[in-house]
């Protein structure tokens, strides 16, 4: 046989050096390696040992975890203040009758009779002309809304508050039928500067003796902006006033709205229960306000000063204020 080229000779050594150096493959060695296969490999690799700083930083992680979640907190904030109403009696009800004052010097009482009482917010019905400018001149440190503003029939309906505790925000108004005719009811929004608490007043008067649909009618419209003013904001709503009936008008505001009575009471659809004694000058409240004391004076201005009561509550308006961190 002839002898074979140096450089093939050469590559043949080479091959069988790589032969006898590489072990055999097995047959399964291309196939996923199972549990037990895989196991002895494993038990090579111990876990890594729980050191102290190891259990320090997963203790850590997990107190801090729920912190990126934690709900936003929050604080209530109140104050109280005292809510009013009164029928001052008009003065054309007393022209010529010598057993009443003029109108004029009565609206001097009733102003007095507020700043002694010291109320914050108070309604007026039957509101005149004479009536309103010694209103104006008397009520010291309150501000008055509608005065004249929005006509003279609006002139019998007047809401006062004190300027220092409270900020005006918006006024408005809706009519509703009175003694065969229409008028405006007066809305003011303020601002508390105590808490920044916000509410609305509303102040009515309904119409008296045997006048039932317009009384009627004029409840639904009422009822109503309570309703509205309630759905579009969180503000404490007041309703005050001379609503001219006992029972019907209570009974339809606390189950037909949030309203609550200031001399209490209860109306479900299983039945009305009145307040005890109940009288036609009313205080109501919806929204984040607790009663907490309620009178009703005859003492001797008062009843030189009108044929009504002056009605007169406490009430504590709260607020949500966010705490900050």
């Amino acid at each position: 046989m002839a002898p074979l080229p140096h450089g093939r000779l050469l590559a043949l050594l080479l091959c069988a050096a790589l032969t006898l150096t590489t072990p055999p493959v097995p047959a399964s060695a291309s196939a996923p390696a199972t549990a037990d296969a895989a196991a002895p490999a494993a038990a090579h690799r111990a876990p890594p040992a729980l050191t102290a700083a190891t259990a320090r930083a997963a203790t850590a992680g997990a107190a801090a975890a729920p912190a990126a979640v934690r709900p936003r907190r929050w604080r209530t904030v109140s104050a109280r203040l005292q809510v009013a109403t009164f029928n001052v009696l008009g003065s054309q009800h007393t022209r010529g009758d010598p057993r009443w004052l003029p109108g004029w010097r009565r609206a001097r009482l009733t102003a007095r009779i507020v700043r002694t009482r010291g109320v914050g917010i108070v309604g007026f019905q039957e509101v005149q002309a004479d009536q309103l400018r010694t209103l104006r001149r008397h009520l010291d440190g309150y501000a008055l809304w509608p005065r004249d503003t929005l006509g003279a029939g609006a002139r019998r309906l007047q809401l006062a508050w004190k300027r220092s505790r409270f900020q005006l925000l918006e006024t408005g108004s809706i009519t509703t039928p009175f003694d065969r005719t229409e008028r405006p009811i007066p809305v003011v929004t303020l601002r508390d500067r105590r808490t920044g608490a916000q509410l609305t007043v509303v102040v009515v008067h309904n119409s008296p003796r045997r006048q039932e649909r317009d009384r009627d009618v004029a409840t639904r419209a009422q009822l109503k902006l309570v309703n509205r003013l309630r759905r579009a904001s969180p503000r404490a709503v007041f309703l005050v006033g001379d609503v001219n009936e006992r029972t019907e008008f209570f009974c339809r505001a606390v189950r037909w709205t949030e309203l609550r009575a200031a001399d209490g009471g209860t109306s479900t659809r299983r039945g009305c229960r009145p307040p005890a004694r109940p009288v036609i000058d009313q205080l109501y409240a919806a929204g984040r306000v607790e009663w907490l004391r309620y009178a009703r004076s005859r003492g001797s201005w008062v009843r030189r000063a009108s044929d009504h009561r002056f009605v007169v509550a406490t009430a504590r308006v709260s607020r949500l204020v966010r705490v900050r961190r």
